[in-house]
């Protein structure tokens, strides 16, 4: 069992922050692990773990316990995380190219791993990370992390662009799929100068990222309608047909839909989706 508890970044962070999240796992027998496969999520946060610990593997065999201050970029594939009975963070998540304005590191560095943020940010993010360990509520936590973004925001390295409206319009659900093209056009850039600029503040190509942001919203609609089967969540997703939704299963989850120890994850996984693949600029 966990708790979890949400908030809401102020008006001024908004365009950088989708919200905060204090996480508690509770009810675990002491010395057992806690253990769960993700698929990717279309996100990019920051992680502060404040007891306990979580042990990562990637889908490449890498196995690594995660650091205290973890930046999490854009994940492309699964990931398999164990945890101590004794587990919980705050957590810092992005709107979509946030990390990137705010603190201007090419988000590229970062795709499907996860590094030690004090070694990116140097001594102010390590000093948020002792204010937010020795906090006592997550009201506090918010407070301190507020003052250090409002902090960068007041001089962010990179000012807000067309191109970042243009991320934003990838997460609005049409009846007709906005075209990479018409992106580029929005955000006043070449196709070839587009995909350059979004790599470095998404991480990933566009394609990729406009499949991620498909395959997070089908298995969001399944969340919701449990009873449909997985044909009826393709097309309700826009998928071309249920071949392209397993393709998308394979690379994003490493698993088929229907595959017992993913549907274990999903209601986990919805208790921690913020409704991101609905969030725009």
């Amino acid at each position: 069992m966990v708790d979890i508890q949400k908030m809401r970044p102020s008006p001024a962070l908004k365009p950088y922050v989708l919200e905060y999240m204090y996480m508690k796992v509770i009810g675990q027998p002491k010395g057992q692990e806690w253990s769960r496969s993700f698929p990717a999520p279309v996100e990019q946060v920051l992680i502060f773990y404040l007891t306990g610990y979580v042990q990562a593997t990637y889908h490449n065999g890498l196995n690594e316990r995660a650091s205290k201050s973890n930046l999490v970029g854009q994940p492309v594939h699964q990931i398999h995380l164990s945890s101590s009975a004794d587990l919980s963070f705050f957590m810092i998540r992005f709107q979509p190219t946030g990390f990137f304005r705010l603190f201007g590191v090419p988000q590229h560095l970062f795709t499907d791993v996860a590094e030690d943020v004090t070694l990116v940010l140097g001594a102010d993010m390590q000093r948020l990370r002792e204010q937010i360990e020795n906090a006592a509520t997550s009201t506090e936590m918010v407070i301190y992390t507020e003052r250090f973004l409002l902090h960068w925001a007041e001089s962010a390295r990179r000012p807000t662009r067309p191109i970042d409206y243009a991320i934003g319009q990838m997460f609005t659900e049409n009846t007709r799929p906005i075209s990479l093209d018409e992106l580029a056009s929005d955000a006043c850039l070449s196709p070839r100068q587009f995909e350059r600029s979004f790599m470095e503040r998404v991480g990933v190509t566009p394609k990729l990222y406009a499949r991620l942001i498909r395959f997070n919203r089908a298995l969001q609609y399944k969340q919701i309608h449990p009873h449909e089967s997985w044909l009826q969540v393709a097309f309700a997703t826009g998928y071309f047909d249920h071949a392209h939704l397993i393709r998308d299963f394979k690379l994003f989850a490493g698993v088929s839909p229907t595959d017992q120890k993913l549907q274990e994850s999903l209601s986990l996984l919805a208790m921690l989706n913020s409704q991101i693949i609905e969030k725009k600029l």
